[in-house]
C-alpha cells in the first residue's frame, strides 16, 4: 500500500477514537511539557557556564573576584571599602581592580533628542522604561575593567587608561546608538555635571555580565547601552554613597597582569582588607565557575533522571494503548489483510498511530513552553532561554520524538506480526 493511502487511513483511524486520542494526549502532553522544562534549564547552565568562561578577556585564572564576607550599611564600613579599592590600584602585577554597576542616567545632549528616543523606542519596547525614552542605560567601570569582557569596536579602542583627563571621561557605545553617538561625541551628565566623550562604537550585539551577579544572571546586550568610566573617589563623594558603594561588592573584580604572583596579590589584599576592618576572599574566576557547576550538578543529574522516566512512562503508555488497540480490533486488522494489505504495511499503520499521537502531543506542549517563554521577558536569562528553546531544546524534543515512537512501536508490531490472518478475521471472537 502507498504511504499516502496508509496515512489517510491512520488519519481516519484517529478521528474515530477521538476521546481515547484525548485522554493519551493529555498525558503526553503533560510529560513532554516537563522534559522541555527540563531540557531548557539544563542546556541554559551548560551554556551559560560556557559563555562566562569565552567572555573573560584576562581569562578565568588572570580574573579574580573580590568577595566581601560581611556587609555593613555604614560610614565606617564604606569608608574602609573605598580605601580598599583605591589601595588595589597601587598594587604590582594587577592591570586593574574595581567594579562595575549598571545605571540609568540623562544626558543633556540626549535627553530630548527626537532620534535619539526614537532609537530608544524600540530598545525599550514593551517595558516600562518607555515612559523615559530619553533615559539612558549606563554601565559604570573604574578604568581598567573595561577589559573585564572582550569587547569588540567597529570604530575606536577599548583602552580607557589611554585617557587619564578628569573633565572629560571615556565612554564606549553599543551598535544601536552608532547614528547618534559617533566617536569624538561628547556628552554631559545632568545629574553631577560630568563630561564623557566616545572614543570606541562596540561591533554588533557584544555582552555584558549581568549587573547583580556575574554569574548568577544572565550576560546582557551592550546594543542600546553605554559603558563609561568612573573613579573610585567619584563613588565614595556620591550624593548617596553608601548605596552606590553597596552596589558595587558583588561585581568587584581584579584582572592579573601575565606572570603575576597571585598568591602574593591575594594575601597582600587580605592583609591590608583586615587592617581596615574587612574579611574578603579573593577567588578566581576559574574556581567560581566550578562553584557555580557544582550548585548546579545536582539539579541537573536530577533533571536527566526525571526526563528519562517521563520518556519510559510515556512510551509504556502509548505502547500500551496500541496493543489494547490492536487485540480491540482485530476484525479491522483482518479485514485489512483480505484486502491485499501486508504485515509490514499493517506495522507502518500502527507506527504511524504512533506518531501522530506523539508529535501531537509534543506540538501542543512546544507551544505551550514557548508561550510562557516568550509572555516571562523580564525573568532571570529570559533571552538565553528564549535563544536555546528553538536552537537546542526543539533538536532535543525530535530526538526525543523518534526515540519514544521507536520504543512505543515494538511491543505492538511485535504481538500483531505473531498473530495467524486466520486469527485476525476471526476477531474479537
Amino acid at each position: 500500500m502507498k504511504l499516502r493511502n496508509l496515512i489517510m487511513l491512520t488519519v481516519r483511524s484517529m478521528a474515530r477514537i477521538r476521546w481515547k486520542l484525548f485522554l493519551i494526549c493529555s498525558v503526553c502532553i503533560c510529560s513532554f511539557f516537563l522534559i522541555d522544562q527540563m531540557a531548557s534549564n539544563s542546556f541554559r547552565f551548560i551554556y551559560h557556564k560556557i559563555e562566562l568562561s569565552r567572555m573573560l578577556k584576562y581569562g578565568k585564572e588572570n580574573t579574580l573576584q573580590i568577595k566581601f564576607n560581611y556587609i555593613e550599611e555604614t560610614d565606617g564600613f564604606i569608608n574602609s571599602v573605598n580605601q580598599l579599592m583605591q589601595y588595589i590600584d597601587k598594587v604590582d602585577g594587577i592591570y586593574a581592580g574595581g567594579s562595575y554597576d549598571e545605571s540609568s542616567e540623562y544626558f543633556g545632549e540626549l535627553k530630548n533628542n527626537p532620534k535619539y528616543q526614537n532609537i530608544n523606542r524600540k530598545a525599550y519596547a514593551n517595558t516600562f522604561r518607555m515612559e523615559t525614552l530619553g533615559l539612558s542605560e549606563v554601565i559604570y567601570v573604574n578604568h581598567g575593567m573595561e577589559q573585564l569582557c572582550k569587547l569588540k569596536t567597529i570604530v575606536g579602542d577599548t583602552d580607557f587608561k589611554k585617557y587619564k583627563e578628569e573633565n572629560i571621561r571615556p565612554v564606549l557605545v553599543g551598535y544601536g546608538l552608532r547614528d547618534i553617538l559617533k566617536a569624538g561625541t561628547i556628552i554631559t551628565s545632568q545629574s553631577n555635571g560630568q563630561k564623557y566623550q566616545v572614543v570606541g562604537i562596540l561591533e554588533k550585539d557584544q555582552k555584558w555580565f549581568g549587573d547583580v551577579d556575574a554569574v548568577g544572571t544572565g550576560v546582557v546586550s551592550l546594543n542600546y547601552k553605554i559603558i563609561a568610566a568612573r573613579s573610585q573617589n567619584e563613588i565614595d563623594k556620591s550624593d548617596n554613597r553608601v548605596m552606590s558603594t553597596l552596589c558595587t561588592l558583588s561585581t568587584s573584580f581584579l584582572l592579573l597582569e601575565s606572570n603575576s604572583e597571585t598568591e602574593n596579590i591575594k594575601n597582600l589584599i587580605i592583609t591590608k582588607a583586615k587592617q581596615l576592618g574587612l574579611s574578603v576572599s579573593i577567588v578566581p574566576m576559574e574556581e567560581v565557575i566550578k562553584d557555580y557547576e557544582e550548585s548546579y550538578r545536582e539539579n541537573m543529574n536530577t533533571a536527566f533522571l526525571i526526563t528519562f522516566v517521563f520518556v519510559l512512562f510515556s512510551s509504556i503508555a502509548i505502547s500500551s494503548s496500541a496493543v489494547v488497540s490492536i487485540l480491540m480490533r482485530k476484525r479491522e486488522i483482518g479485514i485489512l489483510y483480505a484486502n491485499g494489505c501486508s504485515r509490514r504495511d499493517i506495522a507502518w499503520k500502527i507506527i504511524l498511530e504512533n506518531a501522530y499521537i506523539i508529535f501531537l502531543s509534543v506540538g501542543i506542549a512546544f507551544s505551550i513552553r514557548t508561550y510562557l517563554i516568550l509572555k516571562d521577558k523580564f525573568k532571570a536569562f529570559s533571552g538565553l532561554i528564549r535563544q536555546i528553546h528553538i536552537q537546542l531544546t526543539l533538536p532535543f524534543m525530535v530526538l526525543i520524538t523518534l526515540l519514544i515512537i521507536i520504543i512505543a512501536s515494538v511491543p505492538p508490531v511485535m504481538i500483531m506480526s505473531k498473530m495467524k490472518p486466520v486469527e485476525l478475521i476471526g476477531g474479537n471472537e
